[in-house]
């Protein structure tokens, strides 16, 4: 065998390795038509810290399944001066919809 060929066999089986080890962490993740969620929307101004900032808007209403991975969805309570639109969102940047508490009540759940 060439050092090419040693290479390139190397490559292949740790790239196996590799799929493999993902496959047995991964969850896949699907929502039906109707599931509230919170959508992740990354914001940024000028002046403040980026990590106290809210990262999750919502609740969205899941309209439809597009893809494994992708899904239509609108907006629940859309703000007085927008009409109520919907947005295509990659299933990464969605998380299903909890109530927030109260700030100050935490439960021990």
């Amino acid at each position: 065998m060439r050092i090419e060929e040693i290479e390139q066999s190397q490559t292949i089986f740790f790239i196996q390795q590799l799929d493999d080890a993902y496959d047995a962490r991964h969850r896949s993740v699907s929502y039906r038509p109707g599931e509230l969620v919170w959508v992740f929307t990354p914001v940024r101004k000028v002046g403040l810290s980026e990590k106290l900032l809210k990262r999750y808007f919502g609740p969205y209403r899941v309209v439809r399944k597009l893809s494994d991975v992708t899904y239509e969805v609108e907006e629940l309570e859309p703000s007085p001066r927008r009409r109520k639109s919907t947005q295509v969102v990659h299933v990464l940047r969605m998380k299903k919809y909890y109530t927030p508490e109260a700030p100050g009540t935490y439960s021990n759940k």
